[in-house]
């Protein structure tokens, strides 16, 4: 009954050597750190899908953030937590994704060796889980330069962080 629920994670060294696995729970509980992604949905329009994080979740809720993020899971590659992730918050499945930046893991970044993913220009339409999303939206650059200089207060600080170096609308 308590595994079902509860997902495990690796956690790993400065170099990202797994050391061990533990419910995620107890990673977050002691700073250890471990490795997730972040996944840039596009339309073909090349807008940007963000979304509303659900007032349950425990970090940042009811924020607006990328369009898609977790955990890699105990023996999961990032490329496949960026593709389980965007199927299970957004319904959408994809063939493939780009790898396009890596940040390290830090006080920053919860612990987390951050992998940002991104989509090839996507016809589908995004039908995210309420569990997991509130809402969403397509967004051009300048909508989101204008949601930036607006309304920064409502926006994760990941994705305020890509938007400064330049990855939320790479080319």
């Amino acid at each position: 009954e308590y595994f079902q629920d509860t997902e495990f994670l690796e956690f790993v060294d400065n170099h990202k050597r797994p050391l061990g696995v533990l419910p995620r729970e107890d990673v977050h509980f002691q700073n250890l750190m471990h490795k997730s992604v972040q996944v840039l949905l596009f339309n073909r329009e090349k807008k940007l899908y963000i979304q509303q994080r659900s007032h349950n979740k425990d970090v940042y809720p009811g924020y607006w953030d990328v369009s898609a993020a977790g955990h890699v899971l105990s023996g999961e590659s990032g490329l496949e937590a960026a593709m389980r992730e965007l199927d299970e918050e957004l319904g959408i499945r994809v063939n493939s994704l780009r790898f396009v930046y890596e940040f390290s893991a830090t006080y920053y970044t919860g612990y987390e060796f951050l992998s940002l993913y991104v989509s090839s220009p996507c016809s589908e339409i995004p039908d995210p889980d309420p569990e997991e999303v509130v809402q969403g939206f397509f967004v051009s650059k300048q909508e989101m330069h204008y949601l930036i200089n607006y309304y920064s207060q409502i926006l994760t600080p990941g994705l305020l962080h890509y938007w400064r170096i330049g990855c939320l609308f790479p080319e």
